[in-house]
């Protein structure tokens, strides 16, 4: 019970969805064991109906939590955009991202897409380049401060394109 408190906010902390998951899980089993030793004593009270009510607490919790980790799991599969820990808001990561990239002088506008792959990010960068002489170089160094930011990103492309 100790290391599912402590866990939960390190893993928000360091956005790491296996410690949440574990710590998750965690809460969970001793939610579940209090929910039954809350029956056992209803029972032993004379309150028939306690055993009951933990069973049906404990269903519920488990039900609950089967198709919030399912929907999670469907959706990373399917490349969905990197979300935060808890997966309700996108992980600000990627609009830091883009930020950076605008503050780039030789940028005019710029579109981030990433997906997540278990602990690190794989994407790409589109750019609308202002006119520069030589596009290589300057490129060459943004994609390595841009995977310098953090050590979640992989693997990044930049591609200059004409329009979004």
């Amino acid at each position: 019970m100790v290391l599912g408190f402590k866990k939960l906010p390190l893993a928000k902390r360091l956005h790491n969805k296996i410690l949440y998951t574990d710590a998750d899980t965690q809460k969970a089993d001793y939610q579940t064991a209090f929910a039954a030793i809350a029956g056992i004593i209803g029972i032993g009270l004379g309150w028939w109906w306690m055993d009951s009510l933990a069973a049906l607490f404990i269903s519920a919790a488990v039900i609950k939590d089967g198709f919030k980790n399912l929907k999670n799991s469907i959706l990373d599969l399917m490349d969905r955009t990197p979300m935060d820990v808890t997966s309700t808001s996108p992980d600000p990561l990627v609009d830091e991202i883009r930020k950076r990239v605008l503050e780039y002088p030789w940028v005019a506008d710029a579109m981030v897409r990433f997906r997540e792959q278990g602990q690190v990010y794989f994407g790409e960068v589109y750019i609308i380049v202002n006119t520069t002489p030589d596009q290589e170089a300057p490129l060459e160094k943004a994609k390595e401060e841009l995977q310098n930011i953090h050590w979640k990103i992989h693997d990044l492309t930049i591609m200059p394109v004409s329009k979004f």
